[in-house]
């Protein structure tokens, strides 16, 4: 169900639209969930470089982004990485 409203936002409203962001963003943490941590990292990564053109880095939905990819990332035992996004 993600997927396809994903792919309706994303034709409707185009890839940058902040509404179609959100979309990427409910499912990258649906396939974190499902441990599915390298594609959840894949569309978080997408979703916070999108956000911060858009909406700018200082954007509250931007630091969610940024924290969804931290988690994503040490779920994945990547700490290292961790504590490069959060600088």
């Amino acid at each position: 169900m993600h997927r396809q409203t994903l792919k309706l936002m994303e034709t409707v409203l185009g890839r940058e639209h902040p509404n179609t962001l959100d979309s990427m963003s409910n499912l990258a943490r649906v396939l974190g969930r499902q441990g599915k941590y390298s594609e959840a990292g894949q569309m978080h990564w997408q979703t916070l470089k999108l956000r911060e053109m858009v909406l700018g880095r200082e954007h509250p939905n931007t630091f969610d982004s940024m924290n969804a990819l931290a988690n994503v990332l040490n779920n994945q035992g990547r700490h290292e990485d961790v504590e490069k996004n959060q600088r």
